[in-house]
């Protein structure tokens, strides 16, 4: 069925704040590290491979170090805990707190370079095997069709009926290569199924579109 919507300028600017507001929203740190992912996707489209993956590895050469420097910056503050050293510790806490938000911010830039590099590989990856297909040559090609089937599922006495199958117009096709790669192929122009258990309030499991339409013309 259609359904039809009238509506004025004043209810429309509701209906779109409504939408914008409650259906789109995003959180707004989710929507600020998708932008940032946005933009480095973006950014880093025109480089290399090799210029991608250079950045990667001195980055966590840093990061990794940064870590190791929290690390004795949390032993260090453990220590002047012991000591009872206050102000020594508020001077710790402060740095390690600095530090842990750079390292923070360094481990998302460096999973988002991961994650376009990463990309990136799949892309070219898949490019690679898109041409060695194009490039190969069909040794052999298989092919099933029928215009009509019914299959129908009934009870191992194989009265009782079940469910019933109908389909029209099925191509199977399989292609070998003469690179040991095949394709496999499935067309299907139309199916019903039908649930035939007595006891059941839905018959109809599938149904084209059209299929009462179709049923009065023939």
């Amino acid at each position: 069925e259609s359904v039809y919507a009238y509506s004025n300028s004043l209810q429309f600017s509701v209906i779109m704040d409504i939408v914008n507001n409650l259906l789109l929203y995003v959180e707004p740190k989710k929507k600020a590290a998708s932008d940032r992912l946005q933009n480095m996707r973006f950014k880093l489209q025109l480089y290399r491979d090799e210029d991608q993956k250079t950045p990667i590895l001195q980055l966590q050469e840093v990061v990794r170090e940064k870590v190791q420097d929290l690390r004795q910056l949390e032993k260090d503050y453990y220590i002047a805990k012991m000591r009872h050293e206050e102000h020594r510790m508020e001077l710790l806490e402060a740095e390690m707190e600095d530090m842990k938000n750079w390292v923070g911010l360094k481990n998302e830039e460096l999973g988002m370079r991961i994650s376009c590099y990463n990309e990136s590989q799949l892309q070219v990856k898949a490019q690679m095997k898109t041409e060695t297909a194009q490039q190969s040559h069909v040794v052999r090609r298989n092919e099933v069709c029928f215009k009509y089937a019914k299959w129908r599922m009934t009870e191992r006495d194989g009265h009782c009926g079940i469910a019933e199958l109908e389909l029209r117009n099925f191509v199977y096709t399989k292609v070998n290569r003469d690179d040991d790669s095949w394709t496999h192929q499935m067309e299907l122009n139309w199916v019903k199924v039908e649930n035939l258990l007595a006891d059941n309030f839905y018959q109809k499991v599938l149904v084209p579109q059209g299929h009462d339409l179709e049923n009065r013309q023939t």
